[in-house]
């Protein structure tokens, strides 16, 4: 039996729309984040569990064109599809369940970034019936006075009734995409997507490449990293009702509080900032945030010790991307109370990431920070440090800049310009339209918000590691460089039989002056123009040279 099934959207939009998924990885999730959704009915609340094991499974298969295949595959409730409904795009099913994550049923038509067509086949527990289906890019290419369609093929179920399951078998991949998923690199951002899902009991998530060893996701687990964590509830949250008088409105978030959770490595870069979570999914690093007016940027949401998640289900709503959030009255609110809050948990981070460092070494760090900031000065390194930020609207963009970036507009009087003043005329004399059009702004980047740097050599601990274990030479913390006196290169640099003490030679002063301009110089530039390396090379032996002599005097 078949019947024909309509999609109620702009036709040529639908393929449109799909772009704007320009992350492979994100495009697999949301068919991981349709199973995980019919799954909801199975999951028990009170003991964070489902009442039977949930498996969802990812393959990659196939070598010739032909037969390159991406299936994912899972044992839960089943998709629900009725014969007589037209599909409406940006009103999904799931949109007023407060259990699952759908909202907009774009995810589901989000693999025409990456393939032309999309196979579907699924059960529900006691249909006697299989639901199948096939969408492809040419489904959309009908002209705007008629309506996309889909056969919807219906065939008898064989075995046991009770079983259900749904499976997505992705296929005809543009260029280069199949060729550019990789199941270990997905695996990892499924654990970062999916983190507090996969801390439920009885639900796996596996990935295999053509019948090979199987892998399979794991939670996140914070207290390998640190056995105190931050964590804080936020119940009530208050909006400015009148700035004249000062005045709040409260808002009670306790039926869905925000709760924060943060843990901090001493020893160990963990490069894994803290995200916003939104039922049980990631949504974006807390950095990333626009709206999200910090004040401390790199010392609590940027920092590489520091990893966690502010979980706002019930607060805050994604947009269709689910890369940001909905600018509203509670999400300001919420970023609002963060900022409260954020000089207790810069307390707890410094507490938690203390190094005891002793001042054995005082006076040759006076005389190279000297040396350092000196040729800061007069070098344009921390001047290349800056980054687009975003684009903006004239009309806007006075409200979303970083906090420390004062914006200076050109006066029609005095046309001299500020360095950090985008080239627009003042707000008064242009129209509304030329308000709205786009201007690109550059703001200084972290590393360069301080007028000096401080170099620290730290003879007490042992080198920091990154998450392989791998020790560090140094690390950057609030514009401070600590150089680590016991790493084995450094060690090496040493005179053998003065291993425990610091004389400062050649080897030494081209050591500190590569790590320095390691942390400071920016990545920014195109590595195949090979004028990355020449300039990075070119600000080493600059600040070798400033090492060498401070004030005519060598500190060899």
């Amino acid at each position: 039996m078949t019947a024909i099934l309509k999609i109620n959207y702009s036709n040529s939009t639908i393929v449109q729309q799909a772009q704007n998924y320009t992350d492979i990885y994100r495009i697999l999730s949301e068919y991981v984040d349709n199973s995980i959704d019919d799954s909801e009915k199975l999951y028990i609340n009170s003991t964070d569990s489902y009442s039977r094991n949930i498996k969802i499974n990812i393959s990659k298969s196939g070598t010739a064109k032909k037969t390159q295949a991406i299936t994912i595959t899972d044992n839960a409730s089943g998709y629900k599809i009725d014969p007589n409904e037209t599909l409406t795009i940006f009103d999904s099913l799931k949109r007023s369940d407060p259990k699952t994550n759908g909202m907009f049923g774009m995810g589901m038509f989000s693999f025409l970034a990456i393939c032309n067509k999309m196979m579907v086949e699924s059960k529900i527990s006691g249909s006697n019936n299989i639901y199948s289906f096939e969408i492809t890019n040419k489904t959309f290419e009908v002209s705007k006075e008629k309506v996309p369609e889909f056969e919807l093929k219906t065939f008898p179920a064989q075995g046991n009734i009770n079983l259900s399951y749904t499976k997505i078998t992705l296929k005809e991949f543009l260029p280069g995409k199949f060729e550019e998923i990789d199941l270990s690199k997905f695996k990892t951002e499924v654990e970062s997507h999916f983190e507090l899902i996969l801390k439920r009991k009885n639900i796996s998530i596996n990935f295999q490449v053509n019948s090979q060893n199987q892998m399979t996701a794991e939670y996140y687990d914070y207290s390998k990293v640190s056995t105190t964590n931050f964590t804080k509830s936020i119940d009530k949250l208050y909006k400015t009702k009148s700035k004249k008088f000062k005045t709040k409105t409260e808002i009670n978030i306790s039926k869905n509080p925000c709760k924060i959770l943060l843990a901090v490595s001493k020893n160990m870069e963990l490069n894994r900032e803290p995200v916003f979570v939104y039922k049980g999914r990631r949504v974006i690093e807390v950095s990333k945030v626009d709206q999200f007016r910090t004040n401390n940027r790199t010392s609590i949401w940027s920092n590489p010790n520091v990893t966690g998640y502010i979980d706002v289900t019930g607060i805050l709503e994604p947009v269709p991307t689910r890369k940001d959030f909905k600018c509203t009255p509670v999400a300001k609110a919420l970023f609002q109370e963060l900022n409260k809050i954020e000089p207790e948990i810069k307390l707890f981070i410094e507490n938690e990431s203390r190094l005891n460092l002793s001042a054995k070494h005082n006076y040759i760090e006076l005389k190279i920070n000297d040396a350092v900031n000196n040729y800061l000065r007069r070098s344009d390194l921390l001047s290349e440090t800056g980054k687009v930020y975003k684009e903006y609207t004239l009309n806007s963009y006075y409200k979303k800049l970083p906090r420390d970036y004062k914006v200076n507009l050109v006066s029609p009087v005095n046309s001299q310009k500020n360095v950090n003043t985008p080239n627009c005329p003042p707000m008064k004399s242009i129209t509304k339209r030329e308000r709205n059009n786009k201007i690109t702004i550059k703001v200084p980047d972290h590393k360069s918000g301080s007028s000096s740097i401080n170099i620290k050599i730290d003879n007490e601990n042992f080198p920091q590691t990154d998450i392989s274990g791998i020790p560090l030479r140094s690390i950057y913390r609030d514009n401070n460089i600590i150089i680590f006196q016991k790493h084995l290169n450094f060690q090496e640099k040493l005179p053998q039989s003065r291993k425990d003490t610091l004389k400062i030679n050649d080897k030494i002063i081209h050591y500190i002056a590569m790590e320095i301009i390691t942390h400071l110089y920016p990545i920014t530039e195109n590595i195949a123009s090979g004028n990355l390396f020449v300039k990075f090379a070119s600000y080493v032996y600059e600040l070798e040279k400033s090492l060498y002599s401070i004030n005519g005097n060598k500190i060899i």
